[in-house]
């Protein structure tokens, strides 16, 4: 059997009864993710007022695909916590820990993000919500950002991916208890069309946005993701077909990206039935990841250092990022900084890059790692 620095590519630990362990290369995955959703937002906003041209056109077309990083943030979600609940599923205090864990782990640095935005930085004279979201502002501190049509978050409106993991959080967990393995990929797959009609009703209407963002919208690549933590036990299953699969959907994926290119008016339709196709792509390339089936360069890859610890904080880096800009216009002003070339716009997005590594490790060792030691009280037994 092949091996990657003296370890069998086949996880050792991993038999066919149970999912497979998280691993270093999710961690990369989950770095990767969190890099391509910068690169989207940064890119938007460096060209969104002094276009590029030319050569850096098409490096930055490819910034614009960073979109994808949500999806495999979902896909991964629905992976790993499907793995711990299938883990746990027959073990005292299921739910309790279920739940407890993903509280100490999700809410602190969430809710000091609202209220570092929506309460101290308003009193020293820098709103991040305006009009009608100032009023409603209750949407966001219990996680409904992605509920209400046509809502305007400014600042804050890329908090409506961490609404729809937290109502797969809140859901799953029953779905998994109740329900055996085979009925459980069934209703993972009953998703997809679920998810494919919510999303083509709101095609080439006012809702389309909405519907994107709606969580039935999104439902199918959590579920995706959740189908296969299932794999592994199925051993004959996974060891014959993932790979081919995963090609096919990696392939077709590219199909549909280019055909989104390439025709912006079928872009809407074209990616709403490419989402599944995304997420199974991802699916299969998480899987294979987590039992060590990728190529040796590409394991290296994911298990690189710089892309652990990205993954480590991509929790905070994606919380930080969006209201970090309102804060760093002045700064870049002040440093000098010009978006009108191509060589300050990528160091400009680098410098934010950075900015939101460190305020995510700040968040990490000074306010985080106080709530997750209370994790060790909440375990399955």
């Amino acid at each position: 059997m092949r091996t990657t620095q003296g370890r069998p590519l086949g996880d050792v630990n991993c038999r066919p009864d149970d999912p497979p362990a998280r691993s270093a290369a999710l961690d990369g995955m989950r770095g990767i993710a969190i890099i391509s959703v910068l690169l989207f937002h940064y890119g938007y906003f460096a060209t969104s007022t002094d276009p590029v041209q030319g050569a850096a056109s098409v490096l930055f077309s490819l910034f614009d695909l960073g979109w994808l990083g949500v999806d495999l943030f979902f896909v991964l979600s629905g992976f790993l916590i499907t793995g711990i609940l299938l883990k746990s599923k027959n073990q005292r205090h299921y739910f309790k820990s279920f739940y407890a864990r993903r509280a100490l782990r999700i809410f602190p640095p969430y809710y000091a993000l609202l209220t570092l935005a929506l309460v101290v930085l308003p009193m020293l004279g820098h709103p991040m919500l305006l009009g009608w979201a100032s009023a409603h502002q209750a949407w966001l501190w219990f996680y409904g950002t992605n509920l209400p049509p046509h809502a305007q978050w400014f600042d804050l409106g890329h908090l409506w991916t961490l609404a729809v993991e937290e109502h797969f959080y809140f859901v799953w967990p029953f779905v998994v208890y109740w329900t055996q393995l085979t009925r459980l990929r069934q209703i993972c797959i009953l998703t997809i069309p679920i998810a494919l009609l919510v999303r083509l009703l709101g095609v080439h209407t006012p809702l389309e946005g909405y519907t994107m963002r709606f969580t039935l919208g999104r439902f199918d690549s959590l579920a995706i993701g959740a189908f296969a933590a299932t794999l592994p036990r199925e051993p004959l299953l996974f060891q014959k077909h993932v790979e081919r699969v995963t090609l096919a959907f990696a392939l077709t994926s590219s199909g549909f990206l280019a055909i989104s290119e390439f025709a912006p008016s079928t872009r809407p339709m074209v990616l709403s039935f490419g989402s599944p196709i995304f997420a199974g792509a991802f699916a299969g390339l998480v899987f294979l990841a987590s039992i060590r089936r990728l190529p040796l360069r590409t394991m290296s890859v994911l298990e690189s250092s710089i892309l652990g610890r990205v993954g480590k904080y991509s929790y905070g880096m994606y919380l930080f990022h969006l209201p970090l800009l309102r804060l760093s216009r002045p700064v870049s002003v002040a440093l000098g900084i010009s978006l009108s070339t191509l060589s300050g716009k990528l160091v400009w997005m680098a410098s934010m890059g950075l900015i939101a590594y460190v305020a995510a490790l700040l968040s990490w060792y000074i306010w985080e790692q106080q709530f997750l030691r209370f994790k060790t009280l909440f375990t399955a037994s």
